[in-house]
């Protein structure tokens, strides 16, 4: 809890992106760790992961990648 900055947090909810979130979430429309595996075409490989967030906005999907290291300079 100490590596957490709550006003970072609030800030994120203030953005036109962290708004729109929150409208997706009151929807049910907002998705949160979700699993994915991919075959890509005409090759054998195959890739696996975990979709930080997303949302269906109209007619699309918002996808949202969490960074959350801090590198200093």
């Amino acid at each position: 809890i100490d590596a957490i900055n709550p006003f970072k947090v609030k800030g994120i909810f203030e953005t036109e992106l962290g708004r729109r979130m929150q409208i997706a979430d009151k929807e049910n429309r907002l998705k949160r760790e979700s699993k994915f595996l991919m075959h890509l075409d005409n090759s054998d490989v195959i890739v696996i992961g975990v979709i930080d967030c997303y949302f269906e906005e109209d007619g699309g999907l918002i996808l949202i990648d969490y960074k959350t290291d801090y590198v200093p300079d």
